[in-house]
């Protein structure tokens, strides 16, 4: 059983010059005005999530989409990384507070070590 091709199909005429051929879309061909903001607040979530915990007080002033994921998402306190956090002063103390209050575990390891060795003060 023999298939036959239609012509058109299999034809391998350029284009005219006038109109280039494109394999694929490029990353210039994209809408100048797309931004993080335009997308889904799950998925700004997951993109903060890689941003170390000192950095989420300062992302939630940006403006308040990003306040509002920041301070909605709870996962993204739970998981954020306290490397180079100790609760040495005032504001590291709070921030760390704030991630042991949804359930960080390396916030609340690190504020227990504070309090059994005395390195934070009760009235902070």
């Amino acid at each position: 059983m023999d298939l036959e091709l239609d012509d058109s199909l299999t034809s391998t005429e350029e284009l005219p010059a006038s109109q280039p051929q494109r394999a694929s879309p490029s990353l210039t061909s994209l809408d100048e005005s797309i931004s993080i903001l335009d997308l889904p607040s799950e998925v700004l979530c997951i993109v903060l999530g890689y941003l170390p915990a000192s950095e989420l007080p300062h992302v939630k002033l940006v403006c308040w989409q990003l306040y509002d994921v920041v301070e909605s998402y709870s996962t993204l306190w739970r998981n954020a990384s306290t490397a180079g956090l100790w609760p040495s002063d005032r504001q590291s103390i709070l921030l760390l507070r704030r991630l042991a209050s949804d359930n960080n575990v390396q916030a609340l390891i690190k504020l227990a070590f504070a309090y059994i060795y005395k390195d934070v003060h009760s009235d902070d």
